[in-house]
């Protein structure tokens, strides 16, 4: 029973909170800017091309979708995927500090009370699993409200003008369909639950600024480098092998994903075992 408190104050104090209100609100207004400037880059190519077909779909293509690998060439600067880079930080950061924060308040107390360690840090992947989750869901409510309004399709449909938008050109594509539904919604959840889960276990090993440095570096290393080593690039669709004929494995993305949730609980379980509480300013 004591357990089941803790999840429930981690729940209405790490969640549900007037705090948390600012951050969901920052949120829906970074997706809504983005719908806007796909809406905007479609008015561009409205000229030549018919794009009254835009689905819910296109603008979460548009977001997650990241880059092409890029290939160094003094022609071809390396430009990093804003809105999808944004994304992942927000939430990243959003979740940093609550863990390594409530060590230094009542968390102390809540320890003994739920009887343990572990049960707190249990407790604390629950609620970032829990925090991930309603960022996601709010960002897709974002984007149906903002399809609904354009009187755009609700729908993960695909739209053959999004290569224009994605790649500035057919050329750089292996297939003509894409069937890519999972990679713009399960894989960057994933993705963003797995580095949020390492990073709140790592800031109990290290001042949490290092841990979100660490996330940080490990995205950009994704955009820059496209290889399955880095778990950055299975969160971004257009790398997908169901839209280039050299990319990346969405099964092979799954696996990386909960490989690296379940080290970062490990992590976690040792770090909080080796914890020095009383010493914690």
């Amino acid at each position: 029973m004591r357990f089941f408190k803790l999840i429930k104050y981690d729940l209405s104090y790490g969640i549900f909170n007037l705090k948390n209100l600012i951050k969901y609100i920052i949120f829906i207004l970074f997706f809504t800017v983005a719908c806007f400037e796909l809406s905007g880059r479609l008015m561009g190519i409205s000229s030549y091309q018919d794009v009254s077909g835009i689905s819910a779909g296109d603008h979460l293509f548009y977001i997650f979708g990241g880059m092409k690998e890029y290939i160094p060439s003094p022609s071809d600067p390396f430009q990093i995927p804003y809105l999808w880079l944004i994304n992942h930080l927000l939430i990243l950061y959003f979740t940093l500090h609550y863990a390594s924060d409530d060590l230094s308040g009542v968390g102390q107390q809540m320890i003994y009370r739920a009887g343990g360690r572990i049960k707190w840090w249990v407790s604390k992947c629950i609620w970032n699993f829990t925090s991930v989750v309603s960022y996601y869901l709010i960002s897709m409510s974002t984007i149906i409200v903002f399809c609904l309004i354009k009187g755009n399709e609700i729908s993960l449909t695909f739209s053959s003008f999004m290569r224009n938008i994605m790649y500035f050109g057919p050329k750089d594509l292996g297939y003509e369909t894409w069937d890519i539904a999972l990679e713009v919604t399960l894989m960057p959840f994933l993705v963003t639950l797995a580095l949020s889960i390492l990073q709140m276990a790592l800031s109990l090993v290290f001042k949490p600024a290092f841990a979100f440095i660490f996330s940080s570096v490990m995205l950009i290393s994704s955009a820059y480098y496209m290889t399955p080593y880095l778990i950055g690039n299975f969160s971004m669709a257009v790398r997908s092998d169901k839209v280039v004929s050299n990319g990346l494995n969405l099964t092979d993305g799954i696996i990386a994903a909960i490989g690296m949730i379940i080290i970062g609980i490990i992590i976690g379980v040792l770090a909080i075992r080796r914890y020095n509480i009383l010493s914690k300013e």
